[in-house]
Formats: structure tokens, C-alpha cells, sequence
């Protein structure tokens, strides 16, 4: 056993210094996750932040004067002009010059985001999207390295058995999908100020089965690809349909029902899914179980083909 965890360390740091020996590689599995949370959280958002309005106040009560004033202080809501008649209604907002003249009617508030501020939404699901995006590139590309860069038959005459490089394999990858997972939550945190209602451990927890889910994926598109240019284009194939239909930007349940169906299959649907509820919601671990136990089965289906398909190329 201590020869085998011997062995699997010799390979981990072996997989760390191929990956982060080149500066471009390391600036973009290190900064790549910041730098698409402040991407998106600034530019992709349906936030409204300027609504000029106009109002016609038939009250004229303490209660208006008080809703109004709630209104102009908002710092969203900037009155254009004080209507006398329903008719000015019409003109002003076919001509474009106020987007609201509607009556006062109550509606209801959003849970864990009353605000509906576009990026809570938004940059805690990144976390799942960005490092799913990298370790399922780096664990597809780790096994077509070998055999493109002639260092696979070196490999098979080592004493290694498919299981310990299997390991050696997947543990460098989820090593960086945590530390990438890590710089997004920072972002997220100290960045845009998005409070964490949940536990860190919980959070975790489900990051790393997530993440052998998506090592899983990774290596078993390593071990049908020949070449680094192959791994490549079949991750690209799996991670854009996994990122469509996760719910990252669509809600899951306006999909078509086939489309529905497929998101099944998919470990990002879950992980968002499990982020958003920790991150916002402040969900414990016995909440969460619905989005663990399908991402286990993922991981133990994906990392047992990979396995297998390894085991026959090396034999």
C-alpha cells in the first residue's frame, strides 16, 4: 500500500509539473477564473439600474408621497414628469421617454435574492461552469499528451498499475478544479460583496464529487482520443451542450421535455443547482442530497469506462 501511494504521488507531481511548467498555462488555469467572474458578473446581467418614470398621484396621500419618495431614493427609479390625466400615459411611453406609468399594485419578492441582482444568479453558478470548463480539458488531455508526446510507452513499463494512474491522473486536475473553484468563490465574496449563507464544508464536499464527475468525463474522453487535437475537439463537443443545458442562463424547466431529459446526464445541472442552494440559500448537507447522489453516479459510471478503457489499452 505505501509502495502504490508512493507510486501515485510520483505521478501527481509529475502531472502538476507538465501542466503548470509553461507561464501561459499557469496564467490561464490561475487567472482565467477571475477573470470570467469579473467578466460576467459586469457585462452579463439583466439588471435595470436606470428607469425613468412617470407618475399620476389621484391620492395625494401621506402613503403616496411616502411610496414615492421610497421610489425616487432608490437610485433605480428617476421620475421624469408628474402626470394630471391617464391620457399622458400613452405619449410618453410611445415616445420612449419613461419605461413605467403602470398603477401601484403589489408584487411579490424574490427569496434569497430580493433584489433579483442578476449576478448572485449568476457568479456562484460560474464556480461549477468555470472549473468543469478546465479540469474536464485537463483531464482530457493528460492521457493523449502522453502518446503524443512518445512518453505513453515509457509509461506502460513502469510498474504502475491502471488504478494508480488512473489516480496519478485524475488527483492533479481536481487539485486545480479546487483551487480554481476557490478564486471564483473569492471573487464572488470579496469582490462583488455576494454573502455566503451556507457551510464551506458542504460546499466542498459536493465540489469534489463534482469534480470526480467531471474527471470521470475527462478521462474517458483521454482514453478513446489518439491525439491532443482529438481530446480537444470531443471536450469541446461535450462542454458547450453541458453549459447550454445546465441552467446556467436558461431555466431548466422552460426547456423542451427531450431536453429536460438529457440535462439528467449532465453534473453541471447539479452542481449549479447545489451551489446556488448552499451559496444562497444556506442549505445543509441533507438538502443537497438530490444533487449529490446523481453526481456519484456519474463519477463512478464515468471513472469506471475510463478505467476499463485504460486497462485494455495497456494491455
Amino acid at each position: 500500500m505505501l509502495a502504490s501511494l508512493r507510486r501515485i504521488l510520483a505521478l501527481i507531481r509529475k502531472e502538476l509539473l507538465a501542466v503548470l511548467k509553461d507561464a501561459r498555462t499557469r496564467n490561464m488555469l490561475l487567472l482565467q477564473p477571475v477573470l470570467q467572474c469579473l467578466l460576467f458578473g459586469y457585462a452579463a446581467t439583466l439588471d435595470l439600474s436606470n428607469v425613468p418614470y412617470a407618475v399620476l398621484d389621484r391620492d395625494r396621500s401621506d402613503a403616496s408621497s411616502a411610496l414615492l419618495a421610497k421610489l425616487d431614493g432608490s437610485g433605480v427609479f428617476h421620475r421624469i414628469a408628474n402626470l394630471t390625466n391617464a391620457d399622458d400615459m400613452r405619449r410618453l411611453i410611445d415616445n420612449q421617454k419613461v419605461l413605467v406609468a403602470p398603477p401601484v399594485q403589489a408584487s411579490p419578492r424574490a427569496w434569497y435574492n430580493a433584489n433579483l441582482e442578476t449576478r448572485w444568479n449568476l457568479v456562484p453558478a460560474l464556480v461549477g461552469t468555470i472549473t468543469m470548463m478546465s479540469t474536464l480539458m485537463l483531464a482530457s488531455l493528460s492521457v493523449a499528451r502522453e502518446r503524443e508526446e512518445g512518453t505513453f510507452d515509457q509509461l506502460l513499463v513502469t510498474p504502475f498499475t491502471p488504478v494508480e494512474i488512473m489516480a496519478g491522473k485524475a488527483i492533479p486536475a481536481m487539485m486545480i478544479g479546487v483551487i480554481q473553484a476557490t478564486n471564483a468563490l473569492l471573487v464572488a465574496q470579496l469582490w462583488f460583496r455576494i454573502p455566503f449563507a451556507g457551510s464551506y464544508v458542504t460546499l466542498y464536499v459536493g465540489l469534489i464529487l463534482f469534480l470526480l464527475a467531471a474527471v470521470g468525463i475527462g478521462l474517458f474522453v483521454s482514453s478513446i482520443a489518439a491525439t491532443m487535437q482529438q481530446a480537444m475537439l470531443y471536450a469541446f463537443v461535450l462542454i458547450m451542450p453541458f453549459a447550454l443545458l445546465s441552467g446556467l442562463t436558461t431555466p431548466i424547466s422552460s426547456m423542451p421535455q427531450a431536453m429536460q431529459d438529457f440535462t439528467l446526464i449532465n453534473p453541471l445541472r447539479y452542481a449549479i443547482d447545489l451551489v446556488h442552494r448552499i451559496y444562497l440559500q444556506g442549505a445543509g448537507l441533507d438538502r443537497v442530497v438530490s444533487d449529490l447522489w446523481p453526481m456519484a453516479i456519474i463519477a463512478t459510471v464515468t471513472l469506471g469506462a475510463a478505467a476499463w478503457m485504460f486497462r485494455n489499452r495497456l494491455e
